[in-house]
């Protein structure tokens, strides 16, 4: 198996994500209507439990934040 390499910063950077530029306004001009992102492009959370945890916690962690910015 190749080693990944980068995976740390990776890893850094998923959890970081930046939701700022997302408009929850709800008005019909809006683009957000059935905007999704996908947290495991790259299918490595399909490789082990510790790289899907990890984005398992990133996914969680950015639902919390939405959540937050709606109520």
């Amino acid at each position: 198996m190749k080693k990944r390499r980068g995976l740390k910063r990776y890893y850094r950077n998923l959890s970081n994500l930046n939701l700022d530029w997302m408009d929850f306004s709800g008005s019909e001009d809006s683009w957000f209507d059935l905007y999704h992102i996908h947290v495991d492009n790259t299918g490595l959370g399909n490789k082990s439990w510790k790289s899907r945890k990890q984005h398992l916690d990133a996914l969680f962690l950015m639902a919390d934040v939405l959540e937050e910015k709606l109520s």
